[in-house]
């Protein structure tokens, strides 16, 4: 009868040393390890998303910006033919100082 009895003593001693709470404990460390890989694979994904959003919101703020300046040229443009069908012999005149005072610039390098 004590050859019967031996493994349940084994058994007891393993129980003892705790084996069976080490699985338990090494499956809820597994467990909450996936759950923060997890975590941190939706945290990259928000942080993409967010970035794609301010990328997005930028586009189109510099896309308003280029638009905005295109009209201000046009405007400036438009303010300038305007003068010279307005005033033809001073623009000439105008015309002809600055390329006389660049002229000489010129020159003198």
């Amino acid at each position: 009868m004590d050859l019967m009895n031996e493994p349940t003593r084994k058994q007891r001693s393993v129980k003892a040393n705790g084996a069976p709470a080490r699985g338990r404990a090494n499956g809820r460390m597994g467990t909450q390890a996936r759950k923060v890989t997890q975590d941190v694979q939706e945290m990259g994904k928000m942080a993409r998303d967010v970035a794609e959003e301010q990328l997005q919101d930028l586009r189109e703020s510099a896309s308003e910006y280029a638009s905005q300046g295109r009209d201000k040229v046009q405007q400036v443009e438009l303010t300038i033919e305007k003068y010279i069908q307005e005033h033809p012999l001073k623009t000439v005149l105008i015309a002809a100082g600055a390329g006389l005072l660049l002229g000489r610039f010129w020159v003198r390098r």
